[in-house]
């Protein structure tokens, strides 16, 4: 990708309301779990959670394993190029890891969560996040990079007997239907569609932030949402 590519992503997540409310949910859960210390976050992108993750942690770092965006980039500071997978720290060194739209780009997930349970502290956090549903696969996930999407329980059951399940829910239930439509009249009229999170106006997006704030409230309060287009969950190291 060209720099002013990475710069329009940037810009998005800063604004766009799935980007916004992942970012008000991880800001609730901080304030509710009363996280401090050390925080790492996977899969960090463009860097648009470290705003809100130094102003509670000591110390942030983030990993990517895209070496396009390691290049755009300015600020490097405690952000590595690096693989899920293989993470390059020392066992038990976060109190809080991140990673959001993370394990289903990998190719061993079973692996990755091995690696989240290797450098969380005992009584640590973990938040993670993936797209939910086969059902719902379309080219956004073929162009993506996605190898596949999940149920809850298949979700939670990687976490099984090495975390405690603090929160689980799905998400964006919002967004369901209209995916969903997306995904079937793709393969009917053998078509591609644009990317789901493209720019939405601005009264859309106010709106679809505020709607988002009634489902980020069930999953703080582990009231469990029947379906959506992602999986939430937290989880604490035993």
């Amino acid at each position: 990708m060209e720099r002013f590519q990475y710069e329009e992503i940037a810009r998005m997540e800063r604004t766009n309301w799935w980007y916004v409310s992942r970012r008000k949910i991880l800001k609730s859960i901080i304030k509710k779990y009363n996280l401090k210390g050390k925080c790492l976050d996977i899969g960090c992108g463009v860097g648009a959670n470290f705003p809100v993750l130094k102003k509670n942690f000591k110390e942030v770092w983030g990993i990517d394993s895209s070496e396009e965006v390691f290049k755009y980039l300015k600020d490097k500071e405690n952000i590595l190029l690096a693989d899920a997978q293989d993470l390059p720290f020392k066992n038990e060194e976060f109190d809080f890891v991140i990673i959001m739209d993370v394990i289903e780009h990998v190719e061993d997930q079973k692996k990755t969560v091995a690696e989240l349970l290797r450098v969380t502290k005992k009584g640590g956090y973990v938040f993670a996040s993936v797209p939910a549903f086969m059902l719902l696969w379309s080219s956004n996930d073929e162009t993506g990079g996605h190898k596949l999407r999940f149920r809850r329980k298949d979700f939670e059951e990687l976490f099984k007997g090495k975390f405690d399940m603090i929160l689980s829910s799905y998400w964006n239930l919002i967004s369901f239907f209209p995916l969903l439509f997306v995904s079937k009249t793709e393969s009917f009229f053998k078509r591609k569609n644009p990317n789901t999170l493209s720019s939405v106006p601005s009264f859309f997006n106010f709106i679809l932030i505020n709607l988002l704030k009634i489902e980020n409230w069930l999953f703080l309060h582990n009231l469990r949402i029947p379906f959506g287009t992602s999986v939430f969950l937290l989880a604490k190291k035993k």
